[in-house]
């Protein structure tokens, strides 16, 4: 599933920091004597919209304006207070800031803008990354997926779907760790996976892995189908798998 198709989270703030960005660069490149120092700073955190879903674009154009004015008319940052620029240069800079400030205003007058319905902090529900090691290989891209389509379910008041994702995150990472560190075949049986795991550390399961016995239970609460998650159900399950599979991947 792409970013587009399973959606970014963006948080308020950063919202508000880039529009507040885009309209000072504005202010910036019209005035008489623009400071490209200046210009640089302001646009440089706009090549974070990269890759998001309506606003990419403008992060792929702010990376071409900077890589073009650091790389052609200045050797460092530090050089581009030294440079000037033509007229002709300021009002083709200026369109362009302009035409950045559409798009946002346009994308943002289609959004609709829900609060999240959890108590969690923003860098718990803005993308699995925020929470797992760096060292999460392409391996593990669709635990990466499940743990982030989890987080939009919680976010959107869908407890059920998230605990369900959280449990299938933390099933796909055992069937990873069965295979490479315990030579075992994959296995999605709750009860051989807990037992594997126990038996690879002498029954003494450090506290991370001691998320996979509430995932059990939370599993086959969830195979009845009159089981509903409440937030604090999804909330809990979500921050233990990401202890387990953090534990797990680590231990690989």
């Amino acid at each position: 599933m792409s970013d587009t198709e399973r959606g970014v989270t963006v948080p308020a703030a950063g919202v508000h920091s880039f529009a507040f960005n885009l309209y000072r660069l504005e202010t910036e490149i019209t005035a008489e004597n623009p400071d490209l120092r200046t210009v640089a700073t302001l646009a440089s955190p706009l090549t974070r919209l990269e890759g998001l879903p309506g606003l990419g674009s403008i992060g792929d154009d702010a990376g071409h304006f900077l890589e073009y004015f650091l790389e052609e008319r200045a050797d460092s940052p530090e050089e581009l207070g030294e440079v000037s620029l033509s007229e002709e240069e300021r009002e083709e800079i200026a369109a362009r800031v302009r035409e950045w400030i559409d798009r946002l205003e346009t994308h943002f007058r289609t959004t609709v803008a829900r609060a999240p319905t959890t108590t969690l902090g923003p860098d718990q529900v803005q993308g699995t990354h925020e929470m797992l090691q760096e060292h999460v290989g392409k391996r593990f891209e669709p635990v990466v997926r499940d743990l982030n389509e989890a987080t939009t379910a919680l976010c959107a008041g869908s407890y059920t779907s998230a605990e369900f994702m959280c449990v299938r995150a933390a099933e796909r990472t055992l069937d990873v760790y069965f295979t490479e560190r315990l030579g075992d075949a994959a296995t999605t049986d709750w009860t051989d996976a807990l037992d594997a795991v126990v038996r690879r550390y002498d029954g003494d399961l450090p506290e991370d892995l001691q998320a996979l016995a509430h995932l059990r239970e939370r599993r086959e609460r969830l195979s009845h189908p009159e089981s509903h998650s409440s937030r604090q159900d999804a909330e809990q399950t979500l921050l233990r798998t990401y202890r387990l599979v953090d534990q797990l991947i680590d231990d690989l």
